[in-house]
């Protein structure tokens, strides 16, 4: 199999970009047209993740920057704040959506299309599909965000214990103490 070359594959992600958006517009308008919170709130799950992938390659072309004079560690950590922010967004993404989902939920409001609302008449289907919506972004972008928010703050890595590392380093020859570990 042949590699796609730099050009074929960025002609390709502007192609896929084009058709999510007319998804994200379509359903946008089917949601408006038809008041359902369901389909308003996917398309802005949509919306945001067709951001993230813009973020994602302005971060991958930033970390392929060489280090400067002022930025002596270059742009690698791009990615990882582009992770923080796309994950960030989808959670305030989702929280928007849980708000007029609960509202709904106390003010049903009338669906004008929708198969299974338009046979059962329950109009409660809805924002019910918003929270498993909501519960999709929620098991996707949490753990990004947590993730993201530790590597920023320089946390110490999940399973590595700085009690023992210090340890492992004062017990080599020569190492007197071990202060102030990183």
């Amino acid at each position: 199999m042949v590699p796609h070359t730099y050009h074929e594959l960025r002609s390709r992600l502007r192609m896929a970009l084009a058709l999510n958006a007319l998804v994200i517009v379509a359903e946008f308008v089917a949601g408006f047209l038809t008041n359902s919170i369901g389909l308003i709130g996917d398309a802005g799950h949509n919306l945001v993740d067709q951001g993230s992938l813009f973020l994602a390659l302005y971060a991958h072309i930033l970390t392929e920057r060489p280090a400067t004079a002022s930025r002596t560690f270059g742009y690698h950590r791009a990615g990882v704040v582009a992770a923080f922010l796309n994950s960030f967004l989808l959670l305030l993404t989702a929280a928007g959506i849980l708000l007029v989902g609960a509202k709904r939920m106390m003010e049903p409001v009338p669906i004008a299309g929708g198969a299974a609302i338009m046979y059962t008449g329950w109009s409660i289907l809805d924002p019910l599909i918003s929270v498993l919506v909501v519960a999709a972004i929620l098991k996707g972008s949490w753990p990004l965000f947590k993730e993201s928010l530790e590597v920023l703050l320089e946390s110490t890595p999940p399973g590595v214990s700085p009690a023992h590392v210090a340890a492992a380093i004062e017990a080599m020859p020569g190492v007197k103490n071990v202060h102030d570990l990183h």
